[in-house]
């Protein structure tokens, strides 16, 4: 059978959420169902019910449930989305951190959470160094992490299509993009300057820790909380700020709201907050 049926998805529902937080409605169904059959396909498997029971017996769990959490979560982002964050970033929330918090640290740390391909982490990197043109030069590092092996190893490679880098600003495809040698590969990489600043890591927002090791000054967060439920978003955003040292900034999506939450921030924006003090 080739359609997922409504108890196929329930008991999938039930998979991804207790390993991801990751809320499937069941407006997700047909969502689901198409991506679930390129991994059938690949498995050489011919029923929803054949990969489902492939999935939940002891092989399926240990060796397709991490694949399958992969094909479910991959979703796609764009260069500077969201754009007024970064001019915001680059006109006013540099110049205040520069010149309070970032005398005590050797380091700006920024962690782009939920970061599906790399295209937002390298837009922040971009930005910063576009930055540093008109500024004193200060040294940074972007964290950028994903719970999708297969979006981790993308971002890694920095590589990205014609249509991936569509409306991105001239100036800045000339200067950070170096086209592929072959004239055939309608390709892109990012420079080694920009690949250098970002490291990449997996990380499950609901199920991992942060990293406790490293203070972060800036987090992105962007359109990732609409993928979970209430008590899950506080769960992610408390665990998220108690990442970000007092002074610093929380930026998510536009879609998405705070409002309800307990959290030691102060609204500077409509998706942009500054941590008050510690947590």
């Amino acid at each position: 059978m080739l359609k997922l049926s409504r108890s196929n998805f329930e008991r999938l529902r039930e998979l991804v959420y207790s390993n991801t937080g990751i809320n499937l409605t069941f407006e997700k169904r047909e969502m689901v169902q198409g991506r679930l059959f390129r991994r059938m396909k690949q498995l050489e498997l011919f029923s929803i019910e054949e990969y489902c029971d492939y999935l939940f017996s002891p092989e399926g769990k240990a060796l397709e449930l991490h694949k399958m959490l992969d094909v479910i979560t991959t979703n796609k982002t764009d260069f500077f989305r969201e754009n007024e964050h970064l001019v915001l970033l680059s006109e006013t929330l540099l110049n205040e951190l520069f010149n309070s918090i970032l005398g005590k640290y050797d380091c700006l740390n920024i962690w782009s959470a939920g970061c599906s391909s790399g295209e937002e982490a390298y837009s922040i990197a971009i930005t910063l160094e576009e930055y540093f043109k008109k500024n004193d030069r200060r040294d940074y590092t972007i964290y950028a992490s994903d719970i999708s092996t297969t979006m981790i190893d993308k971002g890694k490679a920095a590589i990205y299509s014609m249509t991936d880098i569509y409306g991105v600003n001239e100036s800045i495809l000339k200067e950070y993009f170096l086209r592929s040698k072959d004239s055939e590969k309608a390709i892109v990489r990012l420079i080694p300057q920009i690949r250098n600043k970002v490291k990449f890591f997996k990380n499950n927002l609901v199920n991992d820790e942060v990293k406790k090791d490293i203070q972060m000054h800036l987090v992105f967060c962007r359109n990732v909380l609409i993928y979970f439920d209430r008590s899950t978003q506080e769960k992610v955003v408390d665990k998220l700020v108690s990442a970000i040292v007092p002074g610093g900034y929380f930026f998510h999506g536009h879609s998405e709201s705070l409002v309800g939450m307990n959290m030691p921030l102060k609204r500077v924006s409509p998706t942009v907050y500054k941590k008050v003090y510690g947590k």
